[in-house]
């Protein structure tokens, strides 16, 4: 790790905070360091950059398991259909 982020909060804690993970107290206190901070800003736009893409990557799963569940649920019907 880069000796030079010892007084900064790591990357983690910027994530948490991008998430709404952190309490009121803790969220207060990034940003009061955030207005000082470059290194930290580069922090929080990065992990905002990674949940942006995290999130997008989830709907095209959940978009594609709920397409898939559709073409089972159609096949399923035809076979009850076809058991008459």
């Amino acid at each position: 790790m880069n000796t030079a982020f010892h007084c900064h909060f790591p990357y983690q804690s910027w994530e948490d905070y991008a998430l709404g993970l952190l309490s009121r107290q803790q969220a207060e206190s990034l940003e009061e360091h955030l207005l000082v901070c470059s290194a930290c800003q580069d922090l929080l736009e990065e992990a905002d950059a990674y949940l942006a893409v995290a999130r997008a990557a989830l709907k095209v799963v959940a978009n594609a398991n709920s397409k898939k569940r559709r073409r089972t649920s159609k096949k399923a019907m035809g076979a009850a259909a076809n058991l008459r």
